[in-house]
């Protein structure tokens, strides 16, 4: 009694196994780009044909990619991976039990470019009224000064005696001005990387130049 009643548990779970084995199924895969290079962490989504129903996978440091659990049935693949697009549309049929094997290349993304291009009657170049007040802009205000001095990040200005003239604001900021005179601009980095590059441009430790 205990032999039989061993013998159909053990049937019974071989029957699972065969219904199990013979029901699932799976992809394999790799993506990479035209040139053979394989791509990283592209998501992969199996979408079957039948139910809609979506199956993901990530590829590897190798590029391959595993989803399983798969019912038999025909599925459509989508790939997405920055940088890169799939070119024409992937399908592949699942068989009940088995693995299929999909080699996917995914194209480079080009970059989309606009041209505007104005109508007939629209606005001519170069005649924007903003850029048009500043190209033609003459100076409004002008003041002496004498020992001005202008610092900004790493550079120091110094207007030792002239003039200096403002154009009219553009937008509600002025934006330009006009110096006439002497005066000495200075450069003194103190970060090493920033003194190092100009070691190299200039074989000096600081600027100091004098305008006439």
């Amino acid at each position: 009694m205990a032999s039989r009643l061993l013998s159909i548990v053990s049937l019974v779970w071989l029957l699972a196994i065969a219904v199990s084995g013979y029901t699932a199924g799976g992809i394999n895969g790799s993506v990479k780009d035209p040139k053979g290079a394989v791509i990283v962490g592209a998501e992969v989504r199996a979408i079957s044909a039948a139910t809609g129903e979506t199956h993901a996978g990530i590829t590897d440091a190798q590029g391959r990619f595993r989803i399983d659990g798969l019912p038999a049935g025909l599925y459509k693949i989508e790939v997405s991976s920055q940088g890169f697009k799939l070119g024409q549309p992937v399908s592949i049929e699942v068989r009940e039990g088995r693995f299929a094997e999909i080699d996917i290349v995914m194209e480079v993304a080009g970059v989309k470019e606009e041209l505007a291009v104005e109508s007939k009657g629209g606005v001519k170049p170069n005649s924007e009224p903003n850029y048009r007040s500043l190209r033609d802009g003459k100076p409004s205000e002008t003041f002496a000064v004498e020992g001005l001095v202008l610092k900004r990040d790493l550079a120091t200005l110094t207007l030792s005696k002239g003039s200096i003239s403002f154009l009219p604001p553009v937008e509600g900021r002025v934006t330009m001005a006009v110096f006439v005179g002497e005066g000495e601009l200075s450069l003194a980095p103190t970060l090493g990387t920033e003194l190092d590059y100009l070691r190299k441009l200039t074989r000096q430790e600081m600027v100091k130049e004098e305008f006439v």
